[in-house]
């Protein structure tokens, strides 16, 4: 017998010599662990065991740092037809629909404002006295272009609306760009969309704001999807179909009773 041979250990030299040649972590492995590709293999056990839909996430989408911007009243009184709602009463929904996201008013002075500067925390909270819906867009852009170092994606919202499920579920949450809710009733003659969410990641700001100056249409938001689609800006929709305000899949008035009617409009000829 070969000298280095008669001078393994015993254990080891009864070894079969493909088991032997083994690193002893590797040899101790289960078959069907031993088996798998070393880049799969090696993988850290919370990641390896991350479900398909979520470990497949693009990174540039996972990881985005987002700004939910509330826009207009942070206060609506009700009348008639609405109950009172406010930015506190929505502000539980608004913390799962979206985690891990900054928040920021553009609003009116309130008597809740200080509440929601130590309940909510949002990181900027800028007051103005009433003024139009479109003066207070404008404010909101500006803070956006302020901002488009910060955030990658910023979503405007009313604070009258919570949400049915979280915003990583929404349909075309992975796409990048501009969002728009869905078209509005008015389409198929005036090509206007709803105004009550928008999604702009940052590199396409400039194209928003420019669909915002240059079609500002009757003191209303619904002629930004006009100019993105009469000027071939490219943009994503969250539902194909139309929907009636009050009755949308994505999310509920606060400042109604809640419903699950929530079927399309098949028949938008009488708005046309």
């Amino acid at each position: 017998m070969k000298p280095e041979v008669a001078s393994l250990k015993p254990e080891v030299a009864s070894l079969k010599p493909e088991v032997a040649s083994l690193k002893p972590e590797v040899a101790s492995l289960k078959p069907e662990v031993a088996s798998l590709k070393p880049e799969v293999a090696s993988l850290k056990p919370e990641v390896a065991s991350l479900k398909p839909e979520v470990a497949s996430l693009k990174p540039e989408v996972a990881s985005l740092k987002i700004c939910v911007i509330v826009r207009g009243h942070c206060v609506r009184e009700g009348n008639p037809h609405r109950k009172y709602v406010d930015s506190l009463m929505c502000w539980p929904n608004w913390k799962s629909t979206f985690s891990n996201a900054d928040f920021a008013f553009v609003t009116y002075p309130a008597s809740i404002i200080n509440q929601i500067k130590e309940t909510i925390q949002p990181v900027h909270v800028e007051l103005h006295q009433p003024i139009t819906q479109i003066e207070n867009f404008a404010n909101v852009l500006a803070f956006m272009e302020n901002n488009c170092n910060k955030y990658d994606r910023f979503i405007i919202v009313r604070s009258d609306m919570t949400y049915k499920k979280p915003a990583d579920q929404w349909p075309n949450w992975n796409k990048r760009g501009i969002i728009l809710i869905n078209k509005d009733v008015h389409w198929p003659s005036k090509k206007f969309y709803s105004d009550t969410l928008f999604i702009v990641d940052s590199h396409m700001i400039d194209k928003f704001s420019e669909a915002f100056y240059l079609n500002i249409y009757e003191e209303t938001l619904h002629g930004i999807g006009q100019y993105l689609y009469e000027n071939n800006i490219p943009f994503h929709l969250l539902y194909e179909e139309y929907y009636h305000i009050s009755k949308h899949p994505l999310y509920w008035m606060a400042s109604l009773d809640p419903t699950d009617d929530c079927n399309p409009v098949t028949d938008v000829s009488p708005w046309n």
